[in-house]
């Protein structure tokens, strides 16, 4: 547990250094928004990959936490794990959107939180 503590911790501190805007959620070529999102990805231990990135979209700011696996879903264990790990809490009222469907793959889970200002 140490161990995604100091990941999270990392995470963090990159998102607030390099936090996405619209322009970069705009980008359609895949290799350029894979790159853009290279400093935000960490692959832990059994394939789960975690990309953890702040959004700033028309002056709203909130954090996104997506946890994907190359052939399965993450599990339910997992995204509380997560979500408990980089949100302080795993409680559904803290998580504005949970959405399974970004970008359409199946084995994808997003979840957004409001960044505070």
């Amino acid at each position: 547990m140490k161990a995604l503590q100091k990941i999270t911790y990392q995470m963090k501190e990159m998102a607030k250094i390099f936090p996405l805007t619209e322009s970069d959620l705009s980008i359609k070529d895949k290799t350029k928004i894979a790159k853009r999102l290279e400093k935000h990805c960490v692959t832990l231990s059994r394939g789960l990959r975690m990309i953890f990135t702040l959004e700033e979209i028309d002056g709203k700011k909130e954090w996104h936490l997506s946890l994907s696996r190359e052939n399965v879903a993450p599990s339910d264990r997992e995204c509380k794990i997560c979500c408990r790990a980089f949100f302080g809490s795993e409680v559904p009222e803290k998580i504005l959107k949970e959405s399974g469907d970004v970008g359409e793959d199946p084995n994808i889970r997003h979840f957004y939180v409001k960044a505070d200002s």
